[in-house]
């Protein structure tokens, strides 16, 4: 976050999150094509990248990061109490 938003201040930002979003896609089809080529470090490179891109997204929204994925963290921990095998949030 504090990386994106030194960058947004001296002109390197999207002019709107549309490009921000279009960024996530290509970022997303980059992980993928690393998944499948089973080479780790090209796939931790490319989470990295994914992971910057969601964090570029919620800097546009005015989200703070960690609270998001704390309330996610916490929603899945209540769901899952009690229902053991069943993945998903």
């Amino acid at each position: 976050e504090k990386v994106q938003s030194k960058a947004s201040k001296v002109g390197f930002d999207w002019d709107d999150i549309s490009g921000t979003f279009a960024k996530l896609e290509e970022e997303i089809e980059e992980f993928k094509q690393a998944a499948a080529s089973g080479n780790q470090d090209q796939i931790t490179a490319e989470m990295g990248d994914l992971f910057f891109s969601l964090v570029n997204i919620c800097r546009f929204l005015n989200i703070n990061t960690e609270q998001a994925l704390n309330l996610t963290t916490d929603k899945f921990i209540r769901r899952k109490r009690g229902c053991p095998g069943k993945p998903g949030a």
